[in-house]
């Protein structure tokens, strides 16, 4: 599996991330300048970014659209119940349906990312809270900087 990392800057703030695109959109690293000295701000797995360590045990996964346990395998939500995965061994749905998902980066500018997951669809099928979600309507950007 290829996986693809983002690394975004402000060089005026000194500070980096780094976000694990193909395990859950994971950003998994986070260095900011305290007075002149760079501080580590998450905590990760060693080898997290060769995709080898659960997507849930470093960084700030996305937990959507919920986190922690459901017992069961379904979430009602407005009269009506959206089939989940069991995923903690004991039968319950844990911590969304993103966490481990592969997204896409489909832009990349110096003062701007955006990302999707890879099939929006999925997530629309799963969870249909709001609008239709179509794979060709352009997502939200994230910008980097201030």
């Amino acid at each position: 599996m290829s996986l693809q990392c983002l690394t975004l800057t402000d060089p005026e703030a000194g500070s980096s991330a780094e976000i694990l695109a193909s395990l859950g959109f994971n950003c998994f690293r986070f260095q900011a300048l305290h007075g002149t000295q760079p501080v580590e701000v998450l905590w990760s797995e060693p080898q997290f970014a060769e995709g080898i360590r659960r997507a849930s045990g470093s960084g700030i996964p996305l937990l959507f659209p919920f986190p922690g346990r459901i017992a069961g395998t379904a979430l009602r939500w407005h009269g009506r119940d959206y089939p989940l995965e069991a995923g903690d061994g004991r039968g319950n749905a844990i911590h969304g349906f993103v966490l481990d998902r592969p997204w896409r980066v489909i832009a990349q500018e110096v003062d701007r990312r955006a990302a999707s997951s890879k099939r929006p669809s999925m997530i629309h099928n799963c969870w249909n809270a709001g609008p239709p979600i179509s794979e060709s309507r352009p997502p939200t950007a994230c910008r980097a900087g201030r």
